[in-house]
C-alpha cells in the first residue's frame, strides 16, 4: 500500500450521528480496496473508534486536552 494514499477522517463524536457512520463505512471501503490506508480521529470512547475495524483501518485518538 502506498502510504501517500493515506485518507483522515476527522469527526471526534462520542455520540452515532450521520457524519460519524459515512466516515466509518467510507473508511472501511476505502481500505478493502487497498488503495488507500484510512486513519479516523475519534474520542477513545467515540462511535468510530468503537465500531472501527482494526485489520482495516487505524484510530487516532482525540483528545479535548491535547494540542
Amino acid at each position: 500500500m502506498d502510504s501517500s494514499k493515506t485518507i483522515y477522517f476527522v469527526f471526534p463524536h462520542r455520540g452515532v450521528g450521520g457524519v460519524s457512520v459515512l466516515f466509518l463505512r467510507l473508511a472501511h471501503a476505502l481500505a478493502r480496496s487497498k488503495q488507500y490506508s484510512c486513519v479516523l480521529v475519534d474520542y477513545s470512547d467515540g462511535y468510530m473508534a468503537q465500531r472501527a475495524i482494526p485489520e482495516l483501518v487505524t484510530v487516532a485518538k482525540y483528545s479535548d486536552n491535547s494540542k
